[in-house]
């Protein structure tokens, strides 16, 4: 890809560990910056997405923690 802080839906999905799908929800439901360049294809924000992870992981750890 051209720009490094944009991913496909593939290569976000390989980073995350999430589904294509889930990964494209997360964008329509504006959970993650991303944006609609096509029919069918999104491009993901890299940083926003890592920061969404970020925060599930502590979200889980947080639910889990006594």
């Amino acid at each position: 890809m051209v720009d490094s802080d944009k991913l496909t839906v593939a290569e976000a999905a390989e980073l995350s560990g999430y589904t294509k799908r889930h990964v494209t929800r997360l964008v329509k439901q504006e959970r993650v910056d991303g944006q609609r360049v096509g029919l069918r294809v999104y491009l993901v924000d890299r940083e926003s997405l890592l920061a969404y992870i970020l925060k599930m992981q502590r979200k889980g750890r947080e639910r889990h923690a006594g």
